[in-house]
């Protein structure tokens, strides 16, 4: 049987032995780095081919789903184009009626006003300020 039949060979990281490792000391029992690595390898070894199949059954499903889009995307497209332009293309910008244009006169633009060049000669008016309470 070829390593490929058997499918892939999982490899605990050092953090994984690790954590179990401290896990499993915090409950009592005296684990040292090479009992942790045995246990999570024979984890592995049971449980990673399912997960290792869930996986690969979720890929499919989603590049399924991904194929099956791309399929009625194009024949969408293809639609579109097989069907004669009989409707003619609206204008990309919105057109203002010219009943809205003519029904107000002409406006002209406002201009800032006008500053006195002299300083007046009159005396300022007084400023009445009122008492505070």
């Amino acid at each position: 049987m070829t390593r490929w039949q058997q499918g892939p060979r999982f490899v605990p990281s050092p953090q994984g032995i690790a954590l179990v490792r401290e896990r499993l000391q915090r409950l009592g029992l005296p684990v040292t780095e090479a009992m942790a690595r045995s246990l999570v390898e024979a984890l592995l070894a049971f449980e990673g081919p399912r997960l290792y199949a869930q996986a690969q059954s979720n890929l499919e499903n989603s590049l399924e789903i991904i194929r099956d889009t791309a399929e009625s995307a194009l024949a969408g497209l293809q639609d579109e184009r097989a069907v004669p332009a009989t409707v003619p293309p609206t204008p990309a910008a919105p057109t203002v009626p010219t009943a809205a244009i003519h029904d107000r006169p002409p406006v002209a633009p406002r201009r800032p006003p006008e500053l006195p060049d002299q300083p007046e000669e009159e005396e300022p008016r007084p400023v009445f300020k009122r008492p505070r309470r």
